[in-house]
């Protein structure tokens, strides 16, 4: 947008050369002249002209200073509110996982706990209830040889890796001294705990109980 200062220029310039030419103001001419309070007719001063571009250039200034000032605070907003978008979808994510690590867990556990209720109350060689376990999960053949077994990862009866459920890790503990109260009687109860750590670390625990009856 050009400046309104080579304008007055311009109109200074011609009132100059206008007055250096005689002439002679006809009478109604002289009636639309504006004139200045002190009856000489108005005309746009020096001083007047240069207050006027310097107007000018500071509200283009100040224009310019608004928009990058504005421009910093949207993109400070914006970067607070996609934190705040992204914090809100991570833990939303989290918590929707969550429901299926802790059905997996269960799953695990039950499936643990299901082998071992199958294995014999005693061990088959020697009758006793708990002897010494085998070092080999592929030699257990009674509930007591899964005491104290830990597992990085849970496995098929083989010993084999399940696939997907490598961060899964899973703890058997046996209690050969339980109670059932009266309806133990004279048995030995065995107290089965089995114990599944799901990949963000929360335990999921099922127990069980086996009798000679």
């Amino acid at each position: 947008m050009p400046s309104p200062c080579p304008k007055a220029s311009r109109s200074r310039a011609r009132s100059t050369r206008s007055s250096s030419t005689p002439s002679v103001a006809s009478p109604a001419a002289t009636a639309r002249r504006p004139r200045s309070p002190s009856g000489s007719a108005a005309s746009p001063s020096k001083g007047s002209a240069k207050r006027g571009c310097s107007v000018s250039r500071e509200r283009r200034r100040s224009a310019a200073g608004m928009s990058l000032i504005e421009l910093v605070v949207a993109i400070v907003v914006v970067a607070i509110c996609l934190t705040g978008a992204f914090a809100l979808v991570d833990t939303t994510t989290r918590r929707s996982a969550d429901p299926m690590l802790e059905r997996q867990a269960t799953s695990i556990a039950e499936a643990y706990l299901e082998e071992i209720l199958q294995q014999s109350y005693v061990d088959p060689d020697d009758g006793e209830v708990c002897p010494a376990a085998e070092a080999d999960r592929t030699l257990f053949d009674n509930v007591c040889d899964y005491s104290g077994l830990v597992e990085a990862g849970a496995r098929s009866q083989q010993g084999e890796a399940v696939a997907g459920l490598e961060s899964y890790r899973v703890e058997v503990a046996i209690d050969p001294k339980a109670s059932l109260g009266d309806l133990s009687g004279e048995s030995v109860v065995l107290r089965i705990d089995v114990t599944v750590t799901d990949p963000i670390g929360r335990p999921v625990r099922l127990s069980a109980y086996r009798t000679n009856a």
